[in-house]
């Protein structure tokens, strides 16, 4: 079964002048009407959800994630065979990557507003 999705048109003041569903089904933007009241609930109901959910651990937890694969995308180039960097340098990508990949296993409720994340090889020798 399909999730059932809206398609809202607004005028230029964000007011809601129709409503239709994936399926086809038409809610008239009347505020009297019954289904209009109980989508308009719905909605902020699910917005309401949403922001809850990034402040719960799991919603912190999906921010991380997502960061670390961005981090994990920006440095696939390293671990290419044909990158011109020595073995020494590919090794320490790799380990960076390895605690990448490790990280979400280490955050607890305690730690995941506080840790610090893995430093890339080129940034460790540029503090020096």
């Amino acid at each position: 079964m399909t999730e059932k999705t809206y398609n809202i048109k607004t005028n230029g003041y964000g007011d809601v002048i129709s409503i239709f569903s994936s399926r086809g089904e038409y809610i008239p933007s009347d505020p009297g009407n019954c289904h209009y009241q109980k989508f308009l609930e719905a909605e902020e109901s699910a917005k309401s959800y949403e922001t809850a959910y990034e402040y719960t651990f799991e919603g912190r937890l999906e921010v991380v994630r997502a960061k670390r694969n961005r981090k994990l995308e920006e440095s696939d180039k390293y671990t290419m065979p044909d990158f011109p960097i020595d073995d020494t340098e590919r090794e320490e990508w790799l380990a960076y990557r390895q605690l990448l990949r490790d990280l979400p296993s280490t955050l607890t409720e305690e730690n995941i507003d506080i840790f610090e994340w893995p430093m890339k090889p080129n940034e460790a020798t540029q503090g020096e």
